[in-house]
């Protein structure tokens, strides 16, 4: 009777093992699917800032062509609100977003997910859980009485 344990307590192991990595590769596969979205977020957002600033250049935008011009003066003559300081003659860093922040990946949660996403534990598991499977078909040592 203790050899159904054994197989049904190794069958387990083994399926505990190979269910618990497919759900840490598919947790890594959407981490890196989120990952993808926010940079293609963040380019397409570049993307908008450029051509609305293209746009207003076309248009003739006063605001902007003071700005221009006034950014080009300061870069070049050395007066303004920065002087004494080296400055750019450039404000492309106003039309750039922010950098996207690349969240770390997922970490295993649960004793048995470390232990079967680590590659020389989940061996062992998977030893143990044969072995367990093998003495669990093994045949019964009582001798077969037939009725």
């Amino acid at each position: 009777m203790a050899r159904w344990f054994m197989l049904v307590a190794g069958l387990a192991a083994i399926s505990a093992s190979v269910l618990a990595s497919a759900e840490h590769d598919l947790r890594l596969a959407r981490h890196q699917r989120d990952v993808a979205f926010a940079a293609e977020r963040d380019r397409l957002a570049r993307l908008d800032r450029h051509d609305t600033f293209l746009e207003a250049v076309s248009r003739g935008d006063e605001l902007l062509m003071h700005t221009l011009v006034r950014t080009q003066f300061e870069a070049g003559t050395g007066l303004g609100a920065d002087a004494g300081r080296e400055r750019e003659a450039t404000f492309w860093a106003h039309l750039e977003p922010d950098p996207f922040a690349r969240p770390a990946p997922p970490e295993p949660t649960s004793l048995l997910a470390r232990i079967a996403t680590d590659d020389r534990r989940r061996l062992w598991v998977i030893a143990i859980a044969g072995v367990l499977v093998l003495v669990g078909l093994l045949p019964s040592d009582a001798p077969y009485r037939s009725e």
